[in-house]
């Protein structure tokens, strides 16, 4: 089993508005806060997100935007580029200065993205001091002002009125191509069917609908971020930021809500991991369009909290999945050629050993090199379903079929080390 889970527990302890940070917590993101839930126009919230980073002085910056394909948010980009880049990037060559980007429908995050930029901006001049890296994950929706306030999800689009977001209406309304599976699979984190709840009008409000699907995306999508920065060891000393943001396309100038802020601090021994802003349960939302501002409240919009370690909460699950006697007897009799084999009997012995787990009792197996950081951390949701027993065996066949697939490519040591795994999970 791995130590991850063995660490004490850390308790934040904020004054009574929540803003002071304590322990290794940025000291300057008030104004960051106090944005959250509420609208804002597009060029403020760049000009906070950049004068905190500027208040932090970290001898470089880097930064990624993930934005939905949809031309319309072309004015987000733009002044991402104008108040973010041009003043803090880099140059790369030829004293030009960029960022690394995603535009994908629905605004979806993909996978190793943060993994790939941190490699990119980890060879910048100062980055070896350390480095702040900037990831700005933004959905969007359509607002149309009337007499009766505004409404959300349609807008002109040229001349006619269209979908803003296209992607996330799709996803609503059952669309299974993989883009709208993938959407799906990130909103059934922990658990919780957001879409169903979304498309439920005795839950949400069919009139807010779009823009509680948009907030709790870009919600969901940053977490999803968090997860992978969480889990990657940085080329050099590094503090991410991830930001997640609704933008609010509108017929004139388009605004924005900033959701939260999560910050990931790599600069020293001791990881430090935390989450301030709305929850991801689009039913806590509520919405007040009373002044010339949109509103957001929940219950959790201002208690800053630690993230969570989605291995360690894993690892914390096995007991409950705990192979019976006649599955512990048949895999540690398949192991014994592994335990006792060179490295090249190790790796063969090894795939007649899946085979085994694979026919007997699949889902320990799974927790454990989930825990173990065997299986990627993009799993986590399918692996979070088989440790609340919502999911059986065929699921975890499918996760350990992809792992034997890859074994005849492992490093002896790497073999050897899921060899002991498994005879710890079976003993």
């Amino acid at each position: 089993m791995s130590q991850r889970d063995a660490r004490p527990q850390k308790e934040l302890r904020f004054h009574p508005d929540h803003r002071a940070r304590a322990g290794v917590a940025p000291l300057h993101a008030e104004r960051l806060y106090e944005l959250i839930g509420v609208e804002h126009s597009l060029i403020e919230v760049e000009r906070a997100i950049r004068t905190f980073i500027q208040r932090e002085k970290p001898p470089l910056v880097g930064a990624t935007l993930v934005t939905c394909s949809d031309e319309s948010e072309y004015e987000c980009a733009a002044v991402f580029r104008r108040g973010i880049v041009r003043q803090l990037l880099p140059a790369r060559m030829f004293d030009d200065k960029s960022a690394f980007r995603q535009a994908t429908l629905g605004g979806r995050y993909e996978w190793g993205a943060a993994r790939v930029a941190e490699s990119h901006f980890a060879l910048a001049p100062g980055a070896q001091e350390w480095k702040l890296m900037l990831l700005k994950v933004n959905a969007h929706v359509g607002v149309h002002e009337t007499p009766d306030g505004p409404t959300f999800g349609r807008l002109a689009r040229y001349e006619g009125l269209d979908l803003y977001c296209g992607a996330l209406a799709a996803l609503l309304a059952g669309d299974t191509r993989p883009f709208a599976e993938d959407l799906a699979e990130t909103l059934r984190a922990d658990g919780l069917e957001r879409v169903a709840i979304l498309r439920d009008a005795a839950q949400v409000d069919p009139a807010q609908r779009s823009l509680f699907a948009a907030l709790v995306s870009a919600r969901m999508q940053a977490r999803r971020a968090m997860l992978d920065v969480q889990d990657h060891a940085p080329l050099t000393p590094t503090l991410t930021m991830i930001v997640p943001c609704v933008t609010l396309n509108r017929t004139g100038h388009d605004t924005e809500i900033v959701v939260g802020v999560y910050f990931c601090d790599r600069r020293g021994a001791e990881p430090h991991d935390e989450y301030a802003g709305l929850g991801d349960d689009p039913r806590g939302y509520r919405l007040d369009t009373r002044g010339s501002q949109l509103v957001l409240h929940d219950e959790h919009r201002d208690k800053p909290r630690l993230a969570r370690d989605h291995r360690a909460l894993v690892a914390r699950a096995l007991d409950a999945h705990a192979p019976h006697e006649g599955a512990r007897a048949q895999v540690q009799a398949a192991l014994k050629p592994a335990l006792a084999g060179d490295h090249a009997l190790t790796k063969a012995a090894l795939a007649a050993v899946f085979g085994t787990v694979l026919a007997v009792a699949p889902i320990p197996a799974v927790l454990a090199l989930f825990a173990e950081g065997a299986l990627g951390i993009h799993h986590a949701v399918a692996v979070h379903r088989l440790a609340r027993k919502a999911e059986g065996d065929d699921a975890a066949l499918e996760l350990l079929d992809d792992l034997r697939g890859s074994i005849d490519g492992l490093e002896p040591k790497q073999a050897r080390h899921l060899v002991e795994l498994l005879r710890r999970t079976y003993a």
